[in-house]
């Protein structure tokens, strides 16, 4: 019932472009690999030159995932063409040479399928990708593979499909142009200047597509879409021999063209000077830094490769705890800030530091970014810093292992797919856990020093500011690289920290009584109510081999709002585990949990609720957190200052972008006047204290209104009495009441219309909202019929 801008927004500007620029390269064996492919793969390349691997998984049961990857993408169209590769996709679901037009949709929607251009494939700048998730039955099998083989090579472009399409993708276009649409491009222009990258967005242009005909089709198409370019993935719950044979039949029938095929192969143009640029844009309400780096790849194929690989690994991960520290010290020059490392590309890899920052502040924080950077490049990082961020990766790796038996088929087929794209073996996962514990201890201080040096080497490097319009005047190009330079030429001293200690001493606590216990025998479920009121939820299950979910939940959050302290029980939430405990902060948390299975966030608005997971080691340790998090937690100034800033940026974009105020429009017009239709104001943000957010949150989680919900691979006894030593003895108090029928929402009686007039793009959205019988309601099910 709310309307915000994704946490990820970041994400989707320059440093989600950059990390899909993944190019292609050749699928042939190289005898000099020493790193091997996962025996459970069945591999194999057929007469014609298409490449097929099959593996035999479990999870989901009776269920088979195909993709069929082309390795051809937009940085592969002619300037008539662009565009074209993109289209092409959306074609293959207009008529095939075994389909009709709309016949295939039809088909696997009636046996359960999710099934559409947008579903089941997508096209990037350097490979399209086509999916299906199918039912291990006969019928769904044959014509799945049929499916594939068409989209291989027996596509049509029927001349009245290519004109309809035309229309089809035109409007995604259209849609598309959007603030994020626009600095994307502007950005990868300057960092990636001079390279197809920076001139092949893949929707392609208005006047290409409107010019596409059957025989424009049919030249890419021909060109690209041939055996040995393309590889087929199965994974599921399949036979592999009988799979292969199928894979065989079907495919083999596609002829082989008489010259074999060069992959072109697109890099980025070198640079020995710094590219510096100014992004704007009229609807972007906050400000970026983005510093990129671009080198030649370096693919891992060997043991030596995996071992560099590591040390880049480790210490990216070392400078973004130390990132994630600055933000949290109060006088940080940005709000969040992180390295991004990528080297999944054949044509080069991609390096990205990225921070966002408050107007005026942006230099500083280009300063600070760059100034982490040398850091580490002049004094390394510390023993401590390097056994943190090993013990973590190695608790990963332990974890990958115990679960590698529950892994989910889609991942796999897709990660197998891109291991043949990238020309990188598909590495057993036991098989890379023992690789690591081979090369942990080998990795030193110099090598992460080394790694920094070459990961962030002053080469092919461009800085950007990316800012709102109005604020294109504070800064010239010259502002950037003056920036970049002093980092290099400040005297900078060596990283040091105080070391975290816990010394709250649970041993006294006496564990809460047990006032209720019930077992639900239908569900597997044992329910357990403390005599501090606090409820206890357990089932056990195998899905996993080792893992506990849960979450605990107090009705409240933004329910608890009146229109005098808007904003106070949202950033109650928020705030909660990032302002960390009474006697650690978030920072002190993370390395008291290095080398542990234990992940803790808070979430919810009408709710105050900790979730995560963790493993049976690490259970008891988990439930002390929860318990300080509930009994303590810190709130400290500088955690809720970051949290109120970040709400702020999340505010002026919702109402500064089109969608945000369209849909925070829609909830205020269903459910007038109801604390869950409204965002706070910038104003009532800024003046909400530390203070208020505790309050809220007592006001909220005594334990008579809390519920613990465990799933996973847990022991029902042990569980009641863990929970009750940490759970069941937190101090009674008394649960705020909230009304019975606070999630009520009466929809204004008559025609109410609305019109908001955002954005700068030619577009429109329209929506219709008609009132609901109550899901309880007996009419709700003839409702659901009607949508």
């Amino acid at each position: 019932m709310e309307a915000v801008m994704s946490r990820d927004f970041v994400k989707r500007t320059l440093l989600l472009a950059v990390a899909a620029l993944a190019l292609a390269v050749s699928g042939a064996a190289r005898a000099a690999d020493d790193l091997a492919w996962d025996p459970a793969v069945t591999r194999g390349v057929l007469p014609n030159g298409m490449a097929y691997f099959i593996m035999k998984n479990a999870k989901p049961e009776k269920r088979v995932e195909f993709r069929l990857l082309v390795r051809a993408g937009s940085v592969h169209e002619t300037d008539a063409q662009q565009g074209i590769a993109h289209f092409i996709e959306h074609m293959g679901f207009n008529g095939t040479e075994h389909f009709a037009a709309g016949e295939l949709i039809e088909y696997f929607e009636s046996v359960g399928v999710e099934f559409g251009p947008d579903t089941n494939a997508y096209t990037s700048f350097d490979h399209t990708m086509y999916m299906l998730s199918l039912p291990v039955e006969p019928e769904p099998l044959e014509k799945g593979l049929l499916a594939m083989r068409d989209y291989a090579g027996g596509m049509l472009f029927l001349p009245e499909e290519v004109e309809k399409e035309k229309g089809v993708v035109l409007e995604e276009l259209r849609l598309g142009r959007d603030m994020h649409t626009r600095i994307i491009e502007k950005a990868l222009g300057i960092a990636l200047k001079g390279s197809r990258y920076a001139e092949r967005m893949p929707i392609g242009k208005k006047e290409n597509i409107e010019a596409f005909d059957p025989a424009l089709c049919k030249e890419f198409y021909a060109a690209n879409y041939r055996p040995d370019n393309m590889a087929f993935v199965a994974v599921g719950d399949i036979d592999p021999k009988d799979m292969e044979q199928k894979i065989k039949d079907t495919f083999g029938t596609l002829p082989r063209p008489d010259q074999d095929f060069e992959l072109t192969v697109f890099k980025d143009v070198p640079h020995d000077d710094l590219y510096a640029g100014i992004v704007t844009d009229r609807e972007l309400p906050l400000s970026m830094i983005f510093v990129t780096y671009t080198r030649e790849p370096s693919p891992v194929r060997t043991q030596n490769d995996y071992r560099s690989q590591l040390a880049e690994t480790l210490a990216v991960n070392i400078y973004n705890k130390r990132l994630e520290e600055i933000t949290l010290s109060g006088n940080a020059p940005f709000k969040e800030a992180y390295g991004s490392a990528d080297w999944s590309m054949k044509g080069f890899d991609v390096v990205t530091a990225y921070a966002q920052t408050d107007m005026k502040k942006e230099r500083a924080a280009l300063e600070r970014l760059m100034t982490e950077i040398e850091r580490m490049r002049r004094h390394g990082a510390l023993e401590q810093e390097l056994e943190e961020v090993k013990s973590d990766m190695a608790e990963s790796l332990r974890v990958a292992v115990a679960e590698k038996d529950k892994r989910e088929s889609a991942p796999l087929a897709g990660n197998i797919a891109m291991s043949w794209f990238n020309g990188e073996p598909f590495l057993e996962v036991t098989a890379e856990k023992a690789l690591f514990d081979n090369l942990r201890d080998s990795i030193s201080i110099d090598d992460i020093r080394r790694a920094i040096e070459d990961v962030f080497a002053p080469v092919n490097m461009a800085a950007l500011m990316i800012l709102p319009e109005f604020q294109k005047s504070l800064y010239k190009e010259k502002d950037i690289v003056a920036a970049v330079e002093a980092a290099s030429g400040a005297d900078i001293p060596a990283y040091a920290r105080q070391e975290a200690v816990k010394t709250t001493d649970y041993s006294k606590l006496v564990p809460g009584k047990i006032a209720d216990r019930k077992e639900f025998r239908d569900t597997g479920v044992t329910a357990v109510t403390f005599d501090n009121g606090l409820r206890v939820l357990i089932k056990p299950t195998d899905f996993q081999e080792d893992e506990i979910l849960f979450r605990g939940f107090a009705p409240g959050g933004v329910l608890h709002e009146t229109p005098s302290d808007r904003g106070v029980g949202r950033l109650a939430i928020d705030a909660w585990t990032t302002g960390g405990t009474a006697e650690l902060d978030s920072v002190q948390i993370g390395r008291l949990m290095s080398g542990k299975s234990i992940s803790i966030h808070a979430m919810g608005r009408e709710n105050f609720s900790l979730g995560g997971a963790t493993v049976n080691k690490d259970f008891e340790e988990t439930l002390q957190w929860l318990r300080d998090y509930l009994d303590t937690p810190g709130y400290r100034d500088e955690a809720v200052a970051k949290i109120k800033s970040l709400t702020i940026d999340m505010i002026k974009q919702s109402e500064a972008d089109q969608t945000g105020s369209f849909r925070l429009e829609m909830t205020r017009q269903l459910c007038p006047g109801h604390p869950m239709s409204y965002m706070p104001s910038v104003e009532q943000v800024e003046r909400i204290t530390p203070d208020q957010l505790r309050a809220a949150h007592r006001l909220a989680t005594a334990p008579a209104n809390m519920e613990f919900t465990f799933v996973g691979n847990l022991d029902v006894e042990k569980t009641i009495a863990l929970t009750a030593r940490y759970l069941g003895s937190l101090p009674a108090r008394d649960a705020a009441a909230l009304a019975p029928d606070i999630m009520r929402c009466d929809m204004p009686e008559g025609l109410t219309k609305r019109v908001i007039r955002r954005g700068i793009e030619p577009r429109t959205q329209i929506a219709v909202l008609f009132a609901a019988p109550p899901v309880d309601s007996p009419d709700a099910a003839s409702t659901d019929e009607l949508g």
